[in-house]
């Protein structure tokens, strides 16, 4: 039953589907990443110089995971939206799903370079002086906005696709009943168009079955009438026979 229905659906349209939600995930990975590694390095030296800091100079490490999860959400989201088994999900939905995965993508691969950045300079900056630490802490936020600007975006392309999608499954459901009711309508037309021919046809057979006991001959028509005649000639009843005979008087 799988295989009848999914190959109803166009290769192309899951294929575009599919590199959306890679997209999604692969880009967003390697911006948080870049962002862990490069904030990573500078808070090892932010813990030589300073160890007394280090718990608040990894925040760029933990908003630079963050950047990842945001690519794992819109990768699932797609990866769910993608409805093989129905036969309707078409090039315009797998178009909507890869702007999708690439729009997160993207915007999380930005923030993850932006948040390394920021947090490899400002760390360093941040063993040497206390000062640095809101500033460092408002430039993150910045940053992250990104990432989340694109995630915004992409959930609203999969609404727009989830849509599209609803409306294909009830125009085929519209179809459907059409056809059911189209084929009821021709199954009344046939019973009506069949049933009067049937009585026709009985009334025409009782009519001439009545004719043709009409027209049957008597058999006072079709034998001679003699004095002598029997009766059961013309009563051909059992009863009539058992009489007795005619007596002549001599």
């Amino acid at each position: 039953m799988t295989t009848s229905t999914t190959s109803n659906c166009d290769p192309a349209a899951v294929l575009f589907g599919m590199l959306g939600a890679a997209a999604a995930l692969s880009f967003a990975n390697i911006g948080a990443g870049y962002g862990t590694a490069k904030a990573g390095v500078s808070v090892a030296h932010l813990g030589i110089q300073n160890p007394s800091r280090v718990m608040r100079g990894i925040v760029p490490v933990v908003m630079a995971g963050i950047l990842g999860i945001y690519g794992l959400i819109v990768a699932v989201i797609i990866s769910n939206n993608i409805k093989v088994t129905s036969g309707t999900y078409s090039l315009f939905q797998g178009f909507m799903h890869l702007g999708a995965g690439t729009a997160a993508g993207m915007a999380s691969l930005a923030a993850g370079y932006a948040i390394g950045i920021i947090g490899d300079i400002c760390c360093y900056a941040y063993a040497k002086t206390d000062k640095i630490f809101v500033p460092m802490i408002l430039m993150l936020i910045f940053a992250e906005a990104l990432g989340l600007y694109g995630l915004i975006i992409a959930l609203l392309m999969n609404n727009r696709a989830v849509k599209c999608l609803s409306g294909v499954l009830k125009e085929k459901e519209t179809q459907d009943s059409q056809y059911e009711s189209m084929s009821d309508a021709r199954g009344e037309k046939f019973k009506t168009t069949r049933t009067p021919t049937r009585n026709k046809q009985n009334k025409t057979a009782q009519k001439q079955e009545q004719t043709s006991i009409r027209k049957k001959p008597w058999p006072s028509q079709s034998l001679p009438i003699t004095p002598t005649t029997p009766l059961s000639t013309f009563f051909p009843h059992p009863s009539h026979n058992s009489l007795p005979p005619e007596t002549t008087n001599s």
